[in-house]
Formats: structure tokens, sequence, C-alpha cells
């Protein structure tokens, strides 16, 4: 079965907000991953394994998805996730 990441907007069982942007995949096993970013603070962009992005806990007693769908992000929310890509880009100036 394909694994396929969708886009938008989630909440964390705890309570924060993330934008799932698309997925990747780790070099060395394969392995399908979430690339995501929060829509608080500017803590970067994150990955977690595709299984564990999508699993359902027990949280009181109850299953409940680590990350539930909430729908499309607004436009602010994005501009809030593209900051961390234009700090990736000033980064790599250097680099090059």
């Amino acid at each position: 079965m394909t694994q396929t990441t969708k886009f938008g907007k989630y909440r964390h069982y705890k309570g924060y907000e993330y934008i799932a942007l698309t997925q990747v995949s780790h070099t060395e096993t394969c392995e399908t991953m979430v690339l995501y970013a929060p829509l608080y603070g500017d803590s970067g962009l994150w990955v977690r394994p595709f299984d564990m992005f999508y699993e359902t806990i027990t949280l009181d007693g109850k299953e409940v998805p680590r990350f539930a769908y909430l729908g499309e992000p607004t436009a602010q929310e994005l501009e809030h996730v593209k900051s961390y890509f234009n700090g990736v880009f000033d980064a790599a100036k250097g680099c090059v």
C-alpha cells in the first residue's frame, strides 16, 4: 500500500498545531517520513516516521490520532511556515 502524506493543518494530541508539508525518504533505510512545521514559535522543520505520524495512541483510555487532520492552513499560517525555509536558504548562502 502506498503511503501518502496529506498536506494540511494537524493538531497533535497534546494540543499544538502543525502543518504537514510533504513526505520524504530516509537516505539509508528509505523509510517514509512526514516533513512538518509547528505553527507556534520558531523551532524549524521537523520530521517523523510516517507510521508514527498517522498512528493512534491511547489517551485517558481512548484511542485518538497522534495528529488529527484539521483542514487547509490559512494564508497567515503558510507565511509562518515560509519563514522556516527563508532561514534555511539564508544559512546555505554561507556554504556556497
